[in-house]
């Protein structure tokens, strides 16, 4: 075996100012101010923040105040891009002195269109705009993001909403996302019971002890690189009633992400961070707080932070309850009477789309020579097709030849709910997920159509505070 020569090696003086003590920088913090000057509109906050064509935000005002905005159209401008937070704060202390109905139509609209922008969304929209409408829109050759081509479709409804034939192409954007939800939506909320009527006091020593129980729990994440907001839910024109939901609104560098990049015609192997986002959803009224993060394995550990930092809790997450769901009955035709006897004012109809069922074994199994056993879970999805006329029972009778569910488990549910027209908007259908012990797809749907699922399900028995 050769040898491998070494240079010869000559310590070196280094340099005066890498003998000096280093400090760290603090970062500047480059936000606006929405939180504050409209904490009661998180979505059309997010709105202005997101769109890059500015235009469309004086059009969306001036489509719910029924006149051009004559305040706001001079802090848009024509600038490109989004706006920068000095105009951005201009912008919503305008709208804060807006009549209290003009509000609380932009944020129900604003919540519409960011829900419709996810992934699924996104899709759908892209399906509504033809490549000569993004071209004459845009007016230039990148191609508008997903939040400007929303709100430009809810815009086209506006200006058709009296013609013979409305431009309804964001309705129909609503629906596809919908339908694909139901198959592939797996953004789960773990669910737990709290303090009933207190309202939450989330200030500065709160926020930095947050964040201090954050980096706890994500030991990568920085002080600085943490981004909390929190916001408060209520009817606008109702100032005197209590507040429906708060708010809280977590993001930091908190995943690992690693990919490829090809350069030269080199393959070069890449691993940064990315963002995690995480939210907080307390209804005070009802004593229940919602927890969503990807990370789904700290959801116990997260709602504990929330009630130590928030409400002064002590002691371990397995003292502070959960919301939970209650899936046996669906194990019995019988749910099907009830569904339709017990459905609330507002809920025009329920379909079961899926019941997972399972049968849980112990089997005797030998890891490293030793006998152990393992509990062994094989479940089964008994779907319902949109387009069968069989009830879920009959299919997985006839189909899978389970004509008695009472032997099972039934860890998850899908349920479709036929929302019944407001005054904001027509009749659609929702998805809802459930999954036991506590998870329930929530973060999907608006304010009004979550307050009647939760209602609907404690009707039908399958929501426990425990």
């Amino acid at each position: 075996m050769s040898e491998i020569e070494k240079a010869p090696f000559e310590k070196q003086t280094p340099p005066a100012a890498d003998l000096q003590p280093k400090t760290k920088t603090a970062k500047t913090r480059q936000g606006d101010n929405g939180m504050v000057i409209l904490g009661g509109m998180q979505h059309f906050v997010t709105l202005v923040r997101k769109i890059k064509h500015t235009k469309l935000i004086g059009e969306f005002i001036e489509s719910a105040l029924g006149s051009p905005p004559i305040a706001v159209l001079p802090l848009l401008g024509k600038a490109e891009g989004s706006l920068s937070p000095e105009r951005r704060d201009a912008v919503f202390k305008e709208v804060v002195q807006l009549d209290a109905s003009v509000q609380l139509k932009l944020e129900l609209i604003s919540e519409r269109i960011d829900l419709l922008c996810d992934n699924y969304g996104a899709l759908a929209i892209d399906e509504m705009l033809t490549d000569e409408e993004i071209a004459r829109f845009c007016g230039k050759k990148e191609s508008p993001a997903r939040f400007d081509r929303a709100l430009y479709l809810y815009l086209q409804l506006t200006k058709t909403v009296s013609a013979m034939r409305p431009d309804d192409r964001f309705e129909h954007a609503e629906a596809r996302q919908e339908l694909v939800r139901r198959v592939h939506c797996k953004k789960f909320a773990s669910h737990f019971a709290c303090i009933k009527g207190v309202t939450p006091v989330f200030d500065d020593s709160a926020r930095e002890k947050f964040k201090l129980g954050l980096m706890a729990l994500f030991p990568q994440i920085e002080s600085e690189d943490i981004v909390i907001e929190s916001f408060e839910k209520r009817d606008l024109t109702k100032p005197d009633q209590p507040v429906e939901l708060h708010t809280l609104h977590a993001k930091f560098n908190g995943s690992n992400v690693f990919y490829q990049q090809v350069r030269a015609g080199v393959v070069h192997d890449h691993e940064t961070t990315s963002l995690t986002s995480l939210s907080y959803a307390l209804y005070a009224e009802k004593g229940l707080l919602v927890v969503y993060c990807d990370h789904e394995e700290v959801r116990g550990d997260l709602a504990g932070l929330f009630r130590d930092v928030v409400f002064d809790g002590k002691g371990d997450i397995s003292t502070m309850p959960m919301y939970e769901f209650n899936l046996d009955d669906f194990r019995d035709s019988e749910m099907l009477a009830r569904i339709k006897s017990n459905r609330i004012d507002g809920i025009e109809s329920i379909t079961i789309r899926t019941i997972t069922v399972a049968k849980n074994h112990s089997r005797d199994v030998f890891v490293k020579g030793r006998a152990m056993q393992r509990r062994v879970s094989n479940c089964l999805d008994i779907r319902h097709d949109r387009y069968e006329d069989r009830d879920i029972y009959t299919v997985a009778k006839d189909e899978h030849h389970l004509a008695d569910l009472s032997q099972y488990a039934v860890p998850q549910v899908k349920l479709s709910m036929r929302i019944a027209r407001t005054l904001h908007r027509k009749s659609h259908a929702v998805s809802v997920n459930l999954k036991v012990p506590n998870d329930f797809n929530e973060g999907d749907k608006t304010m009004e159509d979550k307050n009647l699922i939760y209602a609907q399900l404690q009707k039908l028995g399958c929501a426990h505070r425990y």
